[in-house]
């Protein structure tokens, strides 16, 4: 498989709210409103339960006496690590009643953000300090991981705006930009797909395996992009991007 990138958009004031109920509850919900039976929501306590839509959450309701099913959900990501969370917010993005989560794009590898930043760089059309703040912001995206393109030196974020904050999973790397930094990647993709006879291509550096023509590089940074541009279609009060790499 490789490693691939995962994006979502979630609302964060009524996410926080949704994460105050019980564990319990979350299964439960998402074992009725989920649409999706091929995705399980994974729950760890005294024994591993899982919550699969259209089934009762059976496994729920014979562990009434699990403390882990009566923590807040917030609680319980919050002692758990960034797989929990990437687990919870990919199903919550099937429920039609939890509107406050998309999901943006879901394993695809990395190499596009290179393509995308090189066609930034060689355009000439971003003054230096906002092409480092908007590289830096993908550098964020990527963790340890690389994308063809030479990153600029970028300070540590600081802590996100996310209402959890699982422990570090050393194999699946979290990240978040908030509404403003998402904002400021939209007006610099803006900018850069209105560049007339703009084509994106392999970045520079060593890829793995992407596209192998010049039309399908061009194809799949746009794809992705598209799915990075949707700030003001999404009605979110306070979207944050929540990301996840490994």
């Amino acid at each position: 498989m490789g490693i691939r990138l995962t994006l979502h958009a979630v609302d964060r004031l009524p996410l926080a709210r949704f994460l105050e109920q019980p564990v319990a509850d979350v299964a439960r919900f998402y074992a009725r409103e989920g649409s999706d039976p091929g995705r399980a929501l994974h729950i760890v306590g005294q024994q591993m339960c899982h919550a699969i839509p259209g089934d009762r959450p059976a496994e729920v309701q014979r562990l009434p006496d699990d403390p882990v099913l009566a923590m807040p959900m917030g609680d319980y990501l919050n002692a758990g690590t960034t797989g929990g969370l990437a687990n919870l917010l990919g199903c919550l993005s099937t429920c039609r009643a939890a509107g406050f989560v998309e999901e943006l794009s879901r394993g695809y590898r990395r190499w596009w953000i290179g393509s995308v930043l090189d066609a930034g760089q060689q355009s000439r059309c971003f003054p230096r300090d906002e092409f480092t703040a908007v590289a830096c912001l993908f550098e964020r995206l990527l963790g340890p991981h690389d994308c063809g393109f030479k990153m600029p030196w970028c300070p540590a974020a600081g802590p996100s705006l996310l209402p959890v904050q699982p422990g570090a999973d050393a194999d699946l790397w979290m990240a978040c930009w908030d509404d403003l930094e998402w904002r400021r990647v939209v007006e610099f993709v803006d900018i850069l797909l209105a560049i007339p006879n703009r084509r994106f291509h392999a970045p520079p550096g060593p890829v793995g395996a992407g596209p192998s023509t010049d039309r399908e590089w061009d194809d799949w940074a746009r794809q992705m992009l598209d799915a990075v541009m949707v700030t003001d279609r999404l009605g979110f009060g306070e979207p944050l991007l929540v990301s996840f790499i490994g």
